[in-house]
């Protein structure tokens, strides 16, 4: 959860103050590569009413009442883990095997097979091998 202090902290620290205009904030949080998410939740706790925190309750709903999705970078926010989350043409061209590998694999099967073949057929005297 994003906390008031904490955000006036951090801009404090890079020399903006918490009542600066919101697009200062926005481009010093944005360089920092905080989500826009978290941006935006961001202003809404420097903006609420400290009396009644009813902009900090929209935000809660934001997050745990939405029918949105979340982005992987909100997950990744959240949870404090790298999420790696891939649409699913990018998992299936991922699991795709190239073309040049099935026919590598196929010419290796042929030739392995090839040479069991004639090798057994050596070893049994049967074939091209028959003498008799």
């Amino acid at each position: 959860m994003i906390k008031k202090d904490v955000v006036e902290r951090y801009l404090r620290a890079n020399g903006v103050h918490p009542t600066a205009p919101d697009e200062q904030i926005k481009e010093v949080l944005f360089s920092a590569k905080w989500h826009e998410d978290d941006i935006d939740t961001a202003l809404m706790v420097l903006r609420e009413d400290p009396a009644t925190h009813e902009t900090h309750v929209d935000s809660l709903h934001k997050v745990f009442h939405s029918d949105e999705r979340l982005q992987p970078e909100t997950i990744s926010a959240l949870l404090g883990i790298e999420v790696d989350i891939k649409p699913p043409e990018e998992r299936q061209r991922s699991n795709r095997v190239a073309t040049s590998s099935v026919m590598t694999m196929t010419v290796v099967a042929l030739s392995l097979s090839f040479v069991f073949v004639m090798t057994a057929m050596w070893y049994l005297k049967m074939g091209i091998f028959y003498s008799g």
